[in-house]
């Protein structure tokens, strides 16, 4: 639109469409709107079955995590020092993409010797069995030797803990479907990294046009688009590691 006079001359022009028949508005769930009910101190994450509690509580023990049970659902207390990070890849997640970014978070935090307190939110589909019996292998190994790190993951969530988990997070990794870019731009105050699936540890030149060849063509419109107005970049789990570098 940029080399266009105004909107109503685009739209006439590729789409001929009269401007009264655009909207411009996308539409963005209440609780992002509203902000009702919404804490950046408290994370509720619902669980689906008494084992996938079970196993997120037996995790959360172990880390020190500050916690209470209300019956389903596992209310998280964030210290307002932590540095929060979610890692949520869509309603079918990347599920190989979600691990690499927990054992990098896991890696940098080692190697670095981090001392600020760390929150790391994955969904991952912790209901299904084996993902989270894999998962939980990986989250004990890490928690053995840090003890700032926190590690919650998580299957579905309804739309107050999305909301809560946006609001509060200072970095997202997330892809850039239009309702999650819009989410995102209505409440988020962090750093937006979108993820792509592209593998460039072989490159020694790393460009953002090559990341958008990891990312299903509907989206990567939306993904220059966060980048244009929310300044969010584009990360794969190769270079993951060096946006830490700059936040941690």
């Amino acid at each position: 639109m940029e080399d266009e006079k105004n909107d109503a001359e685009f739209w006439q022009k590729f789409c001929s469409l009269p401007l009264e028949k655009v909207l411009y508005d996308y539409p963005v769930r209440q609780s992002f709107v509203r902000k009702t009910n919404i804490s950046k101190n408290k994370i509720k994450i619902s669980t689906k079955s008494l084992e996938e509690r079970e196993n997120i509580l037996n995790l959360a023990k172990k880390s020190n995590s500050f916690f209470n049970v209300l019956d389903n659902n596992i209310e998280f207390f964030i210290n307002e020092k932590s540095f929060v990070i979610s890692v949520i890849l869509g309603s079918q997640p990347a599920y190989n993409a979600a691990i690499s970014y927990v054992t990098n978070t896991i890696e940098f935090i080692k190697k670095n010797k981090i001392k600020k307190p760390v929150v790391l939110f994955v969904y991952c589909m912790f209901d299904n069995f084996q993902i989270r019996k894999k998962f939980s292998r990986i989250i004990n190994f890490a928690l053995s030797d840090i003890n700032n790190l926190h590690i919650i993951p998580m299957s579905f969530q309804n739309e107050e803990t999305m909301a809560s988990l946006y609001l509060r997070s200072n970095l997202t990794v997330t892809r850039s479907g239009g309702q999650t870019a819009m989410e995102l731009k209505t409440i988020s105050k962090g750093i937006n990294l979108i993820h792509s699936e592209f593998r460039t540890k072989n490159l020694k030149k790393i460009e953002d046009k090559y990341l958008l060849n990891g990312i299903p063509v509907w989206e990567a419109g939306n993904a220059l688009y966060m980048q244009k107005m929310m300044k969010a970049k584009l990360t794969n789990i190769d270079i993951f590691n060096s946006h830490l570098k700059n936040y941690l």
